[in-house]
């Protein structure tokens, strides 16, 4: 027959007891909930490249060009780039990194689909941990605009090794190009990262991630973030990661109240009697299927300063397989 059936010959369907849970996410240092917080970097570490000074030593692939700046008098500019073209700095000295992050500003100039451009650290043009999607950081990809992106070096799942190169690699495809400015490796305050895993070794259904806000009534346009003029620099970012292996599956990352309301549901806008307003953005996974796990992750990244706002912090709804009676 294919199936089993009961004592009544009726098809036996097997059925799975769902329990619901709510989830905050939590800062991963001081396991504080509230996300109102300034995860700006302060400390300029070293300069990698900004087109004035000698940093680390230009790439062989692109050049060097007044019409590529974003500051100053020369930006680097890619050119079109082929399948695994690497525009490469290399440092005079090997070393182990120890900042938080590395940024800068890229402005895409050509992008074909299915482009990837991949951030790679390496030594000697031997490839050192993992390599990463810089399109992830950023928040839209947009031809021709200016965008500053933000990576931990924590992604990279680097060894405990000395790196001398960074590397931007283009891959998949052939044709794509940009204009790279204002490179440098950062410290200070750092990025904060708010997780949600799952406890133990069961997998966890997210069925909604809920994201609250409350800020002053006025000063909320689409070029803002919630009530901070001008938006982020580097995006409130929303993420599932495989910590072992620095993946994202996916991500959000929103520096404007246009990409706020764009990729959450705004479900409830509260107007307070004292010029406060809060809003609850809801994302719904359907019809996709997200799980987590204690390794794979949900984290809400703090690049910027949110302390302006009055509140903001963030919880999931999630389904937790439980043993049938």
């Amino acid at each position: 027959m294919g199936y089993n059936v009961d004592a009544d010959g009726n098809r036996i369907f097997s059925v799975r007891n769902i329990g619901l849970r709510k989830r905050v996410f939590e800062d991963t240092v001081t396991g504080d909930e509230s996300m109102r917080v300034d995860g700006s970097a302060a400390n300029l570490d070293e300069a990698v490249w900004d087109g004035e000074s000698s940093f680390w030593t230009d790439p062989s692939i692109g050049s060097k060009t007044a019409g590529s700046k974003r500051t100053g008098t020369y930006g680097w500019d890619s050119g079109v780039t082929s399948q695994n073209n690497e525009v490469k700095f290399t440092r005079s000295t090997p070393y182990q990194p120890s900042s938080d992050s590395i940024e800068g500003w890229i402005n895409l100039q050509a992008l074909p689909a299915t482009g990837v451009i991949q951030a790679r650290w390496e030594l000697s043009n031997s490839a050192k941990g993992s390599g990463l999607d810089l399109l992830d950081y950023l928040s839209s990809q947009d031809i021709g605009l200016w965008q500053h992106f933000s990576i931990p070096l924590a992604d990279f799942n680097l060894p405990a090794e000395n790196v001398d190169e960074f590397r931007l690699r283009s891959l998949n495809i052939a044709g794509i190009d940009y204009w790279l400015d204002d490179l440098r490796l950062v410290s200070g305050n750092g990025s904060k990262t708010f997780r949600m895993a799952a406890v133990g070794i069961g997998e966890w259904l997210i069925g909604s991630i809920t994201l609250v806000v409350a800020a002053a009534d006025t000063g909320w346009d689409s070029d803002s973030f919630c009530d901070i003029a001008g938006g982020l620099a580097n995006g409130l970012q929303l993420r599932h990661r495989d910590l072992a292996g620095a993946t994202n599956f996916w991500k959000l990352v929103c520096k404007e109240n246009s990409e706020l309301f764009g990729h959450y549901e705004p479900v409830v806008d509260t107007a307070f009697n004292n010029n406060q307003r809060q809003l609850s953005f809801v994302l719904r996974p359907e019809p996709a299927s997200v799980i987590v796990t204690a390794n794979d992750v949900l984290e809400y990244l703090v690049k910027d300063d949110l302390t302006g706002l009055i509140n903001i912090r963030a919880f999931a709804h999630v389904g937790v397989l439980v043993a049938n009676p």
